[in-house]
């Protein structure tokens, strides 16, 4: 089999559900591993041969809890520490003149900056967090492509130092490479956990479904990018013609952001972000989520609880809530864009 390296892996940032439950006297909401199921499902119908998460022991755990055929299909990405370095010194002379620290997950603001600025450059960090490891093992992400080129934009015309505007400005000329295309998919119609596995299976091993997912990795590589969307088009539309799929797929369509070129770098930093030549296609999965919540909502799986619920709590103490009339499920919270 061809290596899954040429396949279309897309990054799942925010790994199931916040489900309302009762513990004891009191109301709260857990973050509930079995909505990742359907998660998958609703990125299968997107063309993704594997789904990308990062490494920690909630994601490892909710990992841990699928069936075999759908854990195989999660990787696990531990190398977050190495991209939050990356973006730290991408971005040193923008945090030198701004009197920032960048801190794994934390940006320490050391004076007084205008809001606007101080804004846009703790959102430049965590999105070029994405980005890199969207780079780095070629990934589609799920980021607002317009406010990261925007918070670049309002660097690159705003800071003084030398260095800064011109790391403002590469990242401005990356970002503006990035155009929209219409691009058809396929929907699967929902169904059983136990049904999924069984199209997963099947789906995978299909020279239809792999043709496709293959051509959707292409759209990373700028050169390949517009041929790519037609082989996705003319391959989404030869899947669902399908008699195994026939019934339980749709065709439909999505707008992906996607870069049209590779900027040549003026520094030795950025020249190691282009120089594999995948520049990330950006998608927004925000549909795929709804869809997944709303199956997800309707079939009430069992509660799968994070490491830190079962440190905290006796889990006989907890009540689900779930489809009460005066709660509802929460999706993740998004980042801070």
């Amino acid at each position: 089999m061809t290596s899954s390296a040429r396949y279309n892996r897309v990054l799942l940032t925010e790994i199931g559900f916040m489900r309302p439950v009762s513990i004891k006297r009191s109301r709260g909401l857990v973050r509930d591993g079995s909505a990742f199921a359907y998660q998958i499902e609703e990125l299968i119908a997107l063309g993704a041969i594997q789904v990308a998460i990062q490494a920690c022991p909630r994601n490892t755990a909710f990992r841990d809890s699928l069936s075999t055929k759908l854990r195989d299909r999660v990787r696990l990405i531990d190398d977050d520490y190495e991209c939050q370095m990356s973006a730290k010194a991408l971005l040193s002379p923008i945090a030198e003149e701004l009197c920032l620290e960048f801190q794994g997950g934390v940006v320490s603001i050391n004076k007084k900056l205008d809001e606007d600025v101080e804004r846009a450059a703790t959102r430049l960090y965590f999105y070029l967090q994405s980005f890199l490891l969207g780079v780095e093992h070629r990934l589609q992400i799920d980021i607002d492509l317009a406010d990261m080129k925007a918070s670049a934009d309002l660097l690159r015309r705003t800071l003084r130092s030398l260095d800064g505007r011109a790391v403002a400005s590469v990242l401005t000329g990356i970002l503006t490479t990035y155009e929209p295309a219409f691009l058809s998919t396929a929907i699967v119609h929902p169904m059983a956990e136990q049904q999924l596995i069984s199209l997963f299976k099947e789906f995978v091993q299909d020279e239809t479904y792999k043709h496709l997912s293959e051509a959707s990795h292409k759209i990373g590589i700028p050169r390949r990018a517009k041929r790519a969307v037609s082989m996705v088009g003319r391959q989404a539309k030869k899947l669902i013609s399908k008699p195994a799929f026939r019934e339980i797929t749709d065709l439909s369509s999505k707008v992906i952001m996607m870069a049209t070129q590779v900027p040549v770098p003026d520094s030795d930093a950025f020249n190691a972000l282009v120089a594999s030549g995948y520049l990330p296609p950006i998608v927004s999965l925000r549909k795929a989520s709804q869809d997944a919540q709303a199956v997800w909502l309707a079939q009430k799986p069992d509660i799968v609880f994070p490491p830190s619920a079962l440190n905290d709590c006796n889990i006989e103490d907890v009540t689900d809530r779930l489809g009460k009339q005066d709660e509802t499920a929460q999706p993740p919270p998004e980042r801070d864009k």
